[in-house]
């Protein structure tokens, strides 16, 4: 099943998962102000303890260099915070991209 994560609706229908992973999704939304409400709505289809994988570049040293598009990895963690998830740790970083993992 595909859905466009930029549609406010696309969680609909879906279900509960244990696991969600995105990979170079986030700054698909073409501004990084679109991420929490993202990383919001991802929650909602995670089951009670499930797990949110993000892996996407980041904005910094060693990064990409649009800081509109690209959050730094400080950034995208305080956002997954503020979406709602408790636990949020940086689980491996190559290149400028960065992975999180969040519960």
């Amino acid at each position: 099943m595909h859905r466009n994560f930029r549609d406010d609706e696309w969680p609909l229908g879906l279900g509960l998962f244990d696991v969600v992973v995105t990979n170079q999704a986030v700054h698909e939304l073409r501004h990084k102000r679109h991420a929490p409400a993202l990383h919001a709505a991802v929650r909602k289809v995670l089951r009670p303890g499930g797990s949110y994988l993000v892996s996407d570049h980041y904005f910094g040293d060693g990064g990409l260099q649009n800081e509109h598009l690209y959050m730094t990895m400080a950034e995208q963690r305080a956002t997954l915070l503020a979406a709602g998830f408790s636990h949020v740790e940086r689980v491996a970083s190559f290149g400028s991209m960065v992975m999180h993992s969040a519960t």
